[in-house]
């Protein structure tokens, strides 16, 4: 598995040192948290997927976790957005900056209240939990710019277990 992610994150940065990505790095003292979701409407099931990744482009941590859950994109988006957050959470992360490429998600987020959805719920307690950190925004990005967390959540489909790497693996993208 770890070898798995080791090749889509290489993969990830040829992207972006023969410029076909747009992801960028974050400021100092900033990590930029990047998630997506992958539906298996088959089998009722949502890949999720997180990278966080520091000024220099070096990963912090990476989660894959799948579930049987929502079929519609916005639902799945709404949970790897809540993961996101709650991975944040657990490193103690408090200036974060979370990039995801589902604009109704982000837009409710950026809001700080979400009126659409059945997972409505989900995202109100993310944005509530968003409001401890010292800083944090939301970013609208490219699925170009998202390749890291879409590949880790269609690797998250094929895993039966929550994944987490955290100070790994070491190396720049």
């Amino acid at each position: 598995m770890c070898a798995i992610v080791a090749r889509q994150l290489w993969l990830q940065r040829n992207m972006v040192v023969y410029g076909a990505s747009a992801w960028r790095k974050p400021h100092v003292d900033y990590i930029k948290v990047n998630w997506d979701a992958s539906l298996n409407a088959r089998k009722s099931r949502v890949g999720i997927g997180v990278v966080a990744r520091d000024h220099a482009g070096r990963v912090v941590a990476v989660l894959s976790d799948s579930e049987v859950a929502t079929t519609d994109p916005e639902g799945a988006e709404t949970l790897a957005t809540c993961y996101a957050t709650d991975m944040c959470h657990y490193l103690g992360l408090r200036n974060v900056i979370l990039e995801g490429d589902a604009l109704m998600v982000v837009r409710s987020l950026q809001k700080g209240k979400c009126h659409w959805g059945r997972l409505r719920h989900v995202l109100n307690d993310t944005t509530q939990k968003l409001q401890t950190m010292q800083e944090w925004r939301v970013d609208h990005i490219p699925q170009e710019a998202n390749v890291v967390a879409h590949r880790i959540a269609t690797l998250a489909l094929s895993i039966p277990d929550r994944q987490i790497w955290v100070e790994g693996p070491t190396f720049k993208l």
